[in-house]
């Protein structure tokens, strides 16, 4: 039949795979990033044994945040295309989890907050390990780019740039569907 009238058409996009990022830790730069990370399309998991500082992050859709005394083992948890931030509460909460990725993972984005002087005592740590030196090499850190201060929200300013050129390049690299 033919219609003389007007149709109107809404889209609204279901199961989309959103940008993935995963913060292990909820300290003060990784609730500057998550306050920053919520304005941008991606679902973010903070993962901490610290409820206090859990609760102290965004209330947002965007974002899930977990309790656990355990962090290592949510590795195996998480999904394949994560951008994963070790950003605990130090050296010592970092390296188990970095050493249990680093023997059972591979992400497309591994950074670590902290200096080149940590990134130096973290590889020899690998080393120690028994990681290959590959292993030792497949993780950014110190993580960001080279701006800025050593403010919370720099330092998140930074971390978010470097994703966004990291998720860029990779998208440029990936097959059209």
């Amino acid at each position: 039949m033919t219609c003389g009238g007007i149709v109107k058409l809404y889209f609204e996009s279901h199961n989309v795979g959103r940008w993935r990022i995963v913060i292990f830790g909820a300290g003060h730069v990784a609730n500057a990033l998550t306050n920053l990370l919520v304005h941008f399309d991606c679902a973010i998991t903070c993962i901490d044994p610290r409820e206090e500082w859990l609760a102290k992050l965004p209330q947002s859709p965007k974002l899930t945040a977990i309790q656990t005394p355990d962090m290592p083992s949510l590795v195996k948890t998480l999904p394949d295309d994560a951008f994963v931030l070790l950003m605990s509460m130090g050296h010592t909460t970092d390296k188990p989890v970095l050493i249990e990725i680093l023997r059972t993972r591979k992400f497309p984005y591994l950074g670590v907050i902290g200096s080149d002087a940590k990134a130096n005592v973290l590889r020899r740590d690998l080393a120690e390990a028994g990681l290959p030196e590959e292993a030792q090499r497949a993780f950014h850190c110190p993580i960001g780019i080279e701006i800025g201060t050593n403010h919370p929200y720099e330092i998140a300013l930074s971390v978010i740039a470097q994703l966004i050129e990291t998720r860029d390049a990779r998208r440029s690299t990936e097959p059209a569907a």
